[in-house]
């Protein structure tokens, strides 16, 4: 099942997440995550992404977390190999899927 929410600085809606959260399969994997780009390069990522792994790390069975970027120069790989994302050899629609150990 989906789970989405906004991203807030204060009151000052900066950005937006949301996960696919499967608890009978134990399956969590990261759909979206956006951060405005007047509000980027000033940790709001980083810390959003540090609570989203630390909720993730609550639900039932959790032990991996997906997400899926393009690769590439601008690409988002930098930023989720920082929080211990490692490619999985997988790619699906030209994306790079990757996971991280909970």
């Amino acid at each position: 099942m989906p789970g989405s929410g906004a991203i807030y600085a204060v009151y000052t809606p900066v950005g937006f997440v949301m996960i696919s959260d499967i608890i009978k399969k134990a399956d969590y994997f990261l759909l979206r995550f956006m951060i405005g780009a007047r509000y980027q390069r000033s940790n709001f990522g980083r810390q959003a992404m540090d609570l989203l792994i630390n909720h993730v790390r609550t639900r039932p069975n959790a032990e991996e977390l997906y997400v899926s970027y393009h690769g590439g120069e601008g690409g988002r790989e930098g930023f989720y190999q920082r929080f211990g994302f490692e490619p999985t050899g997988e790619v699906e629609n030209g994306e790079i899927i990757a996971k991280m150990k909970l």
